[in-house]
C-alpha cells in the first residue's frame, strides 16, 4: 500500500481483497490513505472496517483505526455513534487535533531513505 501510495499506483482488486481479509489496522489506514487519493478500486472497498469503530475497539488492538478513521471521516460508525468524540480521553484528543497518521510523512520517508542510500 505504501508503495501504491507513494508512486501514485493503482491498487488492484487482490490486493485490495488481500487488504481486507487481514484486518490489520495500519494496512487499513494505508488503504484509506489510497483511497483518498483515489488509488483504491471501489470506494465501498474499506467499508468492512467500520465495525471496528465502536468504544471497545478504541481500547483494543483496533486503536488506531478506530481513532485515525474517525478524526480523518475516512469512516462512519454504523451505529450512528462518535465513539471517541464522546470518550473522554479520547475526545481530548480529537478536540486537540492529534493525529498518530500523518499522510504527508509518506513522501518524506522516501525521500530520507533515498538520502540515506
Amino acid at each position: 500500500m505504501w508503495g501504491c501510495i507513494l508512486f501514485e499506483v493503482n491498487v488492484v482488486s487482490e490486493s485490495a481483497d488481500a487488504l481486507i481479509v487481514m484486518r490489520d489496522p495500519a494496512a487499513a489506514l494505508l488503504g484509506f490513505h489510497a483511497q483518498e487519493k483515489g488509488l483504491f478500486p471501489r470506494k465501498d472497498y474499506l467499508k468492512s472496517f467500520e465495525q471496528f469503530l465502536t468504544k471497545r475497539d478504541l481500547y483494543g488492538g483496533h486503536l488506531i483505526l478506530a481513532y485515525e478513521a474517525n478524526i480523518k471521516g475516512w469512516l462512519r460508525s454504523t451505529v450512528g455513534e462518535d465513539s471517541v468524540a464522546r470518550d473522554p480521553r479520547f475526545s481530548i484528543l480529537k478536540t486537540n487535533g492529534v493525529e498518530f497518521y500523518d499522510e504527508t510523512k509518506v513522501e518524506d520517508a522516501f525521500d530520507q531513505a533515498a538520502k540515506d542510500i
